[in-house]
This record gives C-alpha cells, structure tokens and sequence, in this order.
C-alpha cells in the first residue's frame, strides 16, 4: 500500500479523522473493558457467594509487556 503525501487532501482528512475517533475509540475501549470487568466479578461473587465468601475487587495491573488481572476478596 502506497502512503499519502502529506500535502493531499486526502491525507488531510485522514488525519482530521484520525484526531477525531482515536479519542472516541479509548472511550468506548475503557466501556468495554470495564463492563467485562464488572461481569467477571459477578460471575465470580456468584461462584464463591455460594460457598461463604462475599464481594470481591478485581483489580488490573498493567505491565510494560503484559495485563495481569488479580483477584481480591474483601
């Protein structure tokens, strides 16, 4: 694939819409993983409601290479 100048209207555009949907993607990225978030720990209080436990946190830590998602119970 061939890249466009800079100088194009069509590169223009491009980054125009570019500038416009990055942001929007984040926001309904952040939307999406939050509400998996939020059904993982209600499948998870479901599961260990049943044998005591109450209401976890699920945590998310980001590495540099890597997502690492812990459990705690609180």
């Amino acid at each position: 694939m061939t890249e466009l100048p800079e100088s194009s209207g069509d590169y223009r555009n491009a980054k125009k819409a570019q500038d416009v949907l990055t942001p929007r993607l984040e926001v309904a990225k952040q939307k999406e993983v939050d509400e998996m978030m939020g059904k993982l720990k209600g499948l998870g209080n479901s599961l260990l409601g049943s044998s005591g436990c109450v209401a976890m946190t699920v945590a998310k830590a980001h590495g540099p290479t890597c997502r690492q998602v812990r459990i705690i119970n609180e």
